[in-house]
């Protein structure tokens, strides 16, 4: 296992999501919900694995723009 493995965290939290990407941890929950992703980790929390929270970030973001320019 490299370095670079060991610091990488396992698993992302909800909380962690968000603040990554400036949004309210209850705003980016229902997003998910709307999304129809449902909970997937430890019990009926959202945990995701870093390369899905970076793509859900991804669009998160975009669909936060889409919804500003709309408006």
């Amino acid at each position: 296992m490299s370095i670079k493995q060991q610091d990488e965290p396992k698993e992302v939290s909800v909380k962690e999501l968000a603040e990554k990407v400036g949004a309210d941890p209850a705003e980016l929950r229902k997003w998910l919900r709307a999304e129809g992703l449902g909970a997937g980790g430890h019990g009926k929390r959202y945990v995701f694995t870093p390369q899905k929270a970076t793509s859900l970030a991804t669009r998160f973001k975009a669909a936060q723009k889409a919804e500003a320019d709309a408006e």
